[in-house]
């Protein structure tokens, strides 16, 4: 979605315009990610705090409810429930894509709220987190320098501050492909100097195949591949019939 690169593309040629006066929308993705986890807890949407929707509004965004609160309570321990890795996060990320497939059209009413509702915000303020698409030049999270990009923030006054310091909390890697979906002519790298590991493991299925944040079922093997070399930590026997470059313990 180009909404991060037209606001950084307007930006560059206003440059007697102050950089904080430019700003992606994300508050559909932020709303949607209300709307999830007050369906999740069966609330009202108002008793939803805190969410946080990272980067860029497309697919690669990282909605976060690592501090998010309802009713005044913190529901930090979703992240560990397969209904957050599952259903909140792809549902965040492709909602989209899913309301264009279903009626053949953008959410275009949902769009224009989200738009008033931002803007309102950011005029007469909030005491809620928001997540608002910024330059993210002197940023505390390490994230590049020039990038359109959605941080966790507070308005005030017709300002937006960054809410600096907050953790994020897995999916830690999501500046990596953010960059390079939206700015690959600017990413070089020599693939031979990377290294990569692939690691499977084998586990028993007989209840159905279990979901992979629960440890529920007995571990067969831990396949692991590196440089073409394999090593298999296993139970039993095996047979290379194969004669693949394994070692097995």
């Amino acid at each position: 979605n180009p909404a991060n690169t037209n606001a950084l593309i307007a930006m560059h040629n206003a440059p007697s315009i102050d950089p904080k006066q430019f700003t992606s929308m994300m508050r559909l993705d932020h709303d949607r990610s209300l709307a999830q986890v007050a369906n999740k807890y069966k609330t009202n949407i108002n008793e939803v705090k805190k969410v946080i929707v990272w980067g860029n509004h497309s697919n690669t965004q990282v909605p976060d409810l690592s501090y998010t609160e309802v009713s005044g309570k913190n529901i930090k321990e979703i992240i560990n429930d397969p209904w957050y890795t599952n259903h909140f996060i792809p549902r965040i990320q492709k909602r989209g894509a899913e309301i264009i497939e279903a009626r053949g059209l953008s959410s275009a009413a949902s769009a224009a709220n989200a738009a008033v509702t931002h803007m309102r915000d950011w005029i007469q303020g909030s005491n809620e987190w928001l997540s608002i698409g910024q330059i993210s030049n002197g940023n505390s999270y390490g994230i590049s320098e020039n990038l359109m990009f959605s941080f966790p923030s507070l308005c005030s006054n017709g300002v937006y501050e960054k809410i600096e310091d907050v953790n994020i909390y897995g999916h830690t890697q999501f500046v990596y492909p953010f960059i390079s979906d939206t700015y690959p002519q600017e990413i070089a790298y020599d693939i031979s100097k990377v290294n990569i590991c692939n690691i499977d493991i084998e586990v028993e299925c007989e209840q159905g195949f279990p979901e992979p944040m629960q440890a529920i079922e007995r571990v067969n093997a831990i396949t692991i591949k590196m440089h073409g070399h394999y090593v298999v930590l296993g139970l039993g026997d095996w047979e290379n019939k194969d004669k693949l470059p394994v070692k097995y313990y």
